[in-house]
């Protein structure tokens, strides 16, 4: 996963994509790209449930890197998502409920350059189909656990090949 987000991440910074949101914070990815945003100050959207998690990473944010709390039932109604201003350069999906990251990444489809999926292993419901619909779809099963990424726009597999 960490190998996947720097790839796209210092991708979508540098060529200015837009801003990244991240769904779900952790202890690796949301310091990692925190630290892949914070040379460029590249705009990153970082969105919790668990309010122990927030806790644990909040002393991160910065005017460029804004946290938002969003109890798991209110997840249809953060309009940040899928109707925010801007297309967001790469989305990171690794949220509770696990159930429910099918619907985000169907509402990322038409708002993300690049859409990364963690655990995708893990085959949670709906998940694999939403990922089939989109025109590229890579998944990075070299090491676990499995990541991937689809776009609509790019091929991920221009971006970086993980056999390199």
């Amino acid at each position: 996963m960490i190998r996947a987000l720097d790839a796209f991440g210092r991708y979508v910074c540098s060529q200015r994509l837009g801003p990244i949101l991240e769904c779900g914070c952790g202890n690796s990815s949301t310091p990692f790209l925190h630290s892949v945003c914070q040379p460029s100050e590249h705009e990153l959207h970082s969105v919790e449930t668990d309010p122990a998690w927030m806790d644990a990473v909040k002393h991160l944010a910065a005017p460029w890197h804004i946290f938002h709390g969003v109890p798991e039932d209110q997840w249809d109604s953060f309009d940040l998502v899928d109707k925010s201003p801007w297309r967001w350069g790469l989305a990171f999906v690794d949220h509770k409920p696990g159930w429910r990251r099918f619907l985000e990444i169907r509402r990322l489809a038409s708002v993300s350059t690049f859409v990364v999926v963690h655990d995708t292993e893990a085959h949670y419901g709906g998940v694999d189909e939403e990922l089939a619909k989109f025109r590229f779809m890579r998944v990075y099963d070299y090491e676990r656990p499995w990541t991937s990424v689809a776009s609509n726009l790019l091929d991920p597999a221009s971006v970086w090949d993980l056999r390199k």
